[in-house]
């Protein structure tokens, strides 16, 4: 009887220690302090002028692990217009490649790569794109420029003579030279 006692008194300690339930992102073992740290973007590329046309992929590196299931956390922009791209995490969730899908940019032609505040760690936290540290919707929307290269000049290169034009110029020296020929034949 004793041992059936101990038994009894061990499974409700275990019940009372153990949590009951499944784990949602946010819970924190008892005395742990959730991640209340606001994401930052740590830096975005390519970044500059001259980038080539062929670069199709921007990669934004974030300061901590991000919600990877966010589908408008970024976009590549010509103006207003946003560009198609394929959305791709890597890095534990730090690191996120937008591949533009187009053959390639325009030459000349600046870029911005937006990242919305939608934007969010995996404990939820928005975006902080003003550093501040403070949750300030539009003011924490992270834009980065960028400017395609020039085209490259094709040299000059004199355009070839028409064929007609040369044919023209020797009738023209023959018909001057019979002419002068027969004028000298006339006189004398």
């Amino acid at each position: 009887m004793r041992s059936v006692v101990i038994l009894l008194s061990l499974l409700a300690a275990l019940a009372l220690t153990v949590p009951w339930g499944t784990a949602r992102a946010g819970d924190t073992a008892p005395g742990a302090q959730q991640d209340t740290t606001p994401p930052q973007v740590l830096s975005v590329e390519p970044n500059g002028t001259e980038v080539e046309v062929e670069h199709l992929q921007v990669v934004i590196t974030f300061s901590e692990p991000m919600n990877t299931s966010v589908l408008d956390a970024a976009a590549v922009r010509v103006g207003e217009e946003a560009l198609p791209t394929a959305a791709s995490w890597g890095e534990n969730g730090t690191v996120l490649t937008l591949t533009i899908l187009e053959e390639h940019l325009d030459y000349s032609t600046n870029y911005t790569v937006t990242v919305n505040v939608t934007a969010t760690d995996v404990e939820d936290n928005p975006l902080d794109g003003n550093g501040n540290g403070l949750p300030d919707g539009p003011a924490d929307v992270v834009e980065r420029a960028f400017r395609t290269e020039p085209p490259v000049p094709i040299p000059f290169q004199p355009a070839g003579i028409n064929p007609f034009y040369i044919v023209l110029i020797v009738v023209v020296v023959l018909l001057a030279v019979y002419a002068a020929v027969r004028a000298r034949g006339l006189r004398g």
